[in-house]
């Protein structure tokens, strides 16, 4: 993805596919809050740490109350879209390095 573009490149079904950053930054972030509830979920029904169910509950909420917000304020919006546009920046600046390092290490240049 390209910080300053408004479309990116995703890795879909053994595909690549052009999408609008701005798409990609929603379903970027509902995919983190799918798994963090997935893992709230298994930390629940499996709490083998004895983690006090109270605290546990008061996590959810505010894992609730964040995702609404995401979703409401604009601001916020701007704020998580910006942090995760960055986090995919360094993530490609390692991907190209990686691929170049293998590129020349099969072919020699």
């Amino acid at each position: 993805m390209d910080k300053d573009s408004e479309k990116g490149f995703i890795y879909k079904d053994n595909n690549f596919e052009i999408m609008n950053k701005k798409d990609i930054m929603e379903q970027s972030f509902v995919k983190i809050y799918n798994h963090l509830n997935n893992f709230y979920d298994d930390i629940k029904n499996n709490n083998e740490f004895e983690i006090d169910n109270n605290y546990l509950d008061e996590q959810k909420k505010l894992l609730e109350s964040k995702f609404s917000k995401y979703k409401n304020d604009t601001n916020s919006k701007e704020i998580v879209d910006s942090f995760i546009s960055t986090k995919f920046e360094v993530v490609k600046d390692i991907a190209i390095n990686n691929y170049n390092k293998m590129n020349h290490e099969l072919n020699g240049y």
